[in-house]
Formats: C-alpha cells, sequence, structure tokens
C-alpha cells in the first residue's frame, strides 16, 4: 500500500514505528521510502492490507495519513488527491448548527 501524511515530510523510521504502532493486530513485513512525504508498506498478508484499506483515514499529528492501494502500474503523486475529510471544531457553536 501506498501512504503519505499530507502536511509533512517525515523520515522513515518515524513512519515505520507509527505504521506498526496503529496496525499492531496486522503483521507488517515492511516499510519502504519512496519519494519525499510517500512511502509504501507491505503486509504479510493480503486480507491485513484489505482490512487496513476499509478502514478509511488515519491520522499522524493531526494530519491526514492517505492510505491507497499501489500497483506497478500506478503514477505516484499526491496531485491526483480529489477530496479529503476533515474534523473542524468550532466551540460554543448552538447545538442546533
Amino acid at each position: 500500500m501506498l501512504y503519505t501524511v499530507l502536511g509533512a515530510n517525515l523520515p522513515l523510521d518515524v513512519i515505520d514505528h507509527f505504521v506498526r504502532k496503529i496496525w499492531a493486530q496486522y503483521e507488517v513485513d515492511k516499510t519502504c521510502f519512496i519519494k519525499s512525504g510517500l512511502f509504501l508498506v507491505r503486509f504479510k498478508k493480503t486480507e491485513d492490507q484489505l482490512e487496513v484499506l476499509q478502514k478509511g483515514v488515519f491520522y499522524f499529528a493531526r494530519k491526514p495519513f492517505m492510505v491507497k492501494p499501489w500497483n506497478p502500474e500506478m503514477e505516484i503523486n499526491t496531485a491526483d488527491i480529489q477530496s479529503l475529510p476533515i474534523w473542524v471544531q468550532m466551540p460554543g457553536l448552538d447545538i442546533k448548527y
């Protein structure tokens, strides 16, 4: 799977530790650096990869951690992201809104 933390350029060891922590119940085989801000993670089992993909969006230090399946023909580019879920907090806003 290909993944990136939007708005951050983190070292491989930080990303590897984070991935292994949040996906501790799965068998992560290897984490690789692709290019600035983009990483590849390989699972030992295809079922683990599919479960992670179904969980949706993750967050690293309040930044979206985008995960998508990888294939050899894929063009690796974060500019192709067309939608991004966000959480907005508005303290004091009346509950009816």
